[in-house]
């Protein structure tokens, strides 16, 4: 007897386990998913009134007040009245002398269910524990003991001795079995919830920061940045996805003092450190930069963060604090100051010597048109004079520099009409771009650079026909996909993308109407694996006005891996997120500083404070 019970659980037990399924695709907070909970928990009852300890006809006892009063708590009224009603019509349709005692159990568990729900509710929904749900299971089960006194009197002796054990005994542990798979679902449901409210965080956060922020794994190399990262470089998102962060440094010097501290296991953050970085025009710009080492859970490296403020405003309000000349002494850039009026040279400082050759006593007899062989005074007037009269805040030209042992480079001029030493004067920042020239050079030069970075990229290049039919692909295609190139010229788009993804045909019309499309779709190996990839595709005219399309594709599965973790990352983003709204008050102090300054020496003040 014993045995054909505990039987019966375990069987109420396995199918209890389908409710896990159900919850994970509609929510119970929903009527959809209320209802589907309450035919699960109604059939379970089903089959354990189709598979009870029978006593005698119609005295059968199985797991149905475990299976209804669990169902209830965790699902509330609506799917404890569902299950509930089809428990009873099933017990009514079976007959027989104890179907009193069978309707009162599934009424009297159902409402148990029901009052410890409405208690849980009421109280913030509180955990429900181990000793909760034992105890629930004794009181459904102490009334269903006393609701053995409606059978027929000549057979409530019998049944009390053979039961009582066993429903005291062996059905509150199993109300507690179940009880415990139904309170992991419910915690993992919840976990889920939060897990997706962080991302969503996260996410809000990481993209919305006005700092610039670069994630790199262990190796150094970029997995994420933010927008404002791409704004301060001036590079697209999957440009920097998968690069060393060498490239970004304007010096070599930078990256391996920052490698120093991050190899460091004894400083797990650095901050206020400044460094230089190279944009994508081959600009130098300024970051004061936090970095910080992330970790797993087990306290391993997991990778590093860095939080770059772009502090080029800031430097310029020191520069004008401390003086000009002081701060500018030993620029890498040539900076020039020159008298508005005869246009000699005031002040030049180290760079402008070393790199131009003449002396700083020969330059204080010459003019910046010395330096500029191809620009006639009539044309410099042109740009200078607009300065002076306020009609334009700044002036940006490239030109020639010509020095003085007749040897010529390129230069990017930044010219402003501002103060020196209390008069006015113009002041020129040079920026040589004899490096930037040279790559401008190298892309133009033919298809040999071409083809270089198509065969040599990480990412798959495929030139394809808006038809689906593959023209080229690159060697990363053969390594990502597993096909051969002649596979892929052969088959197709099919190779690669799985065209039975729902997103493929939207994808391809929006290439349509714009002319591009980037976003996620499936990709297909070819042993018929599937896996995330971003691809980015558009349109283009060939020299005989053939309409093609460029494809680059990047398998993404580690990314989607990462996102798992992005909990972890929230508590230490927002951390160094309050360190960053800090730095507000400094660049504020510095106006005031200047400004006071300003009235010493009897100029307006120079910054407007609201």
């Amino acid at each position: 007897m014993v045995v054909e019970l505990i039987y019966n659980l375990s069987v109420l037990v396995a199918i209890s386990i389908l409710s896990n399924f159900v919850d994970a695709r509609y929510s119970r907070k929903e009527t959809a998913g209320k209802v589907l909970q309450g035919i699960l928990f109604g059939a379970t009852s089903i089959i354990g009134m189709s598979n009870p300890l029978d006593l005698t006809e119609g005295l059968i006892f199985d797991g149905r007040t475990i299976v209804l009063s669990l169902c209830t708590l965790f699902f509330g009224p609506i799917s404890g009245g569902i299950a509930a009603g089809m428990a009873g019509i099933y017990r009514i349709s079976i007959g027989g002398i104890g179907l009193t005692m069978g309707l009162s159990t599934i009424i009297s568990a159902t409402i148990i269910g029901y009052l410890f729900y409405y208690h849980r509710v009421s109280n913030g929904y509180y955990k429900m524990t181990k000793a909760r749900l034992y105890v629930m299971g004794l009181i459904v089960h102490f009334t269903m003991l006393l609701l053995i006194l409606t059978v027929p009197s000549n057979r409530i002796a019998e049944t009390y001795e053979l039961l009582t054990a066993t429903i005291l005994g062996i059905y509150p542990f199993a109300s507690l079995l179940i009880g415990k798979i139904l309170l992991e679902q419910e915690e993992n449901t919840q976990l889920i919830k939060e897990i997706k409210r962080g991302t969503e965080r996260y996410l809000g956060l990481f993209n919305s920061i006005r700092d610039a922020i670069l994630v790199s794994d262990l190796e150094r190399k970029i997995t994420d940045c933010n927008p404002a990262f791409t704004d301060f470089l001036g590079y697209k998102k999957e440009e920097l996805i998968g690069r060393d962060t060498r490239f970004v440094f304007a010096h070599e010097k930078d990256y391996k003092r920052i490698g120093d501290i991050l190899i460091s296991e004894s400083e797990k953050k650095s901050s206020n450190i400044e460094l230089k970085y190279k944009n994508k025009q081959g600009k130098t710009v300024t970051g004061e930069v936090n970095f910080f080492i992330f970790r797993e859970s087990d306290g391993r490296k997991a990778g590093y963060v860095a939080s770059i403020r772009d502090i080029t405003d800031r430097k310029l309000l020191e520069y004008e604090k401390y003086g000009l000349i002081e701060i500018i002494e030993n620029s890498l850039n040539e900076i020039y100051v020159f008298d508005p009026d005869d246009l000699r040279f005031l002040y030049v400082n180290q760079r402008g010597i070393s790199n131009t050759g003449y002396t700083s006593d020969e330059f204080m007899n010459i003019t910046p048109l010395v330096l500029k062989p191809f620009i006639s005074e009539t044309k410099f007037n042109t740009i200078i004079l607009p300065l002076k009269m306020g009609l334009k805040e700044k002036a940006i030209f490239e030109t020639i520099h010509r020095r003085k042992d007749g040897t010529e480079y390129p230069v990017e001029v930044h010219l402003q009409y501002s103060t020196y030493r209390n008069s006015a004067a113009y002041i020129a920042i040079i920026n040589d771009i004899t490096e930037k020239k040279i790559q401008e050079a190298a892309i133009t030069e033919g298809s040999e650079h071409l083809d270089l970075l198509f065969e040599n990229s990480m990412d798959v290049i495929l030139l394809t026909h808006p038809s689906g039919k593959v023209l080229k692909a690159n060697d990363a295609a053969e390594r990502v996909f597993g096909y051969s190139k002649e596979e892929i010229l052969s088959i197709g788009r099919g190779a690669i993308v799985d065209v039975n993804d729902p997103r493929l045909e939207k994808a391809l019309e929006i290439r349509k109407q714009t002319g591009s499309f980037k976003g996620e779709l499936t990709g297909r190996k070819k042993d018929g694996t599937f896996f995330p990839i971003e691809i980015a595709t558009s349109l283009f005219k060939d020299k005989n006005g053939e309409v093609l399309s460029s494809m680059i594709v990047r398998d993404i599965s580690e990314q989607k891996k990462y996102e798992e973790t992005i909990k972890e990352k929230i508590n230490e983003l927002e951390k160094f997120n309050k360190f960053m709204m800090g730095r507000e008050v400094k660049m504020l102090e510095l106006k005031k500083e200047i400004n006071e300054l300003c009235k010493m020496l009897g100029m307006d003040e120079r910054y407007k404070i609201e």
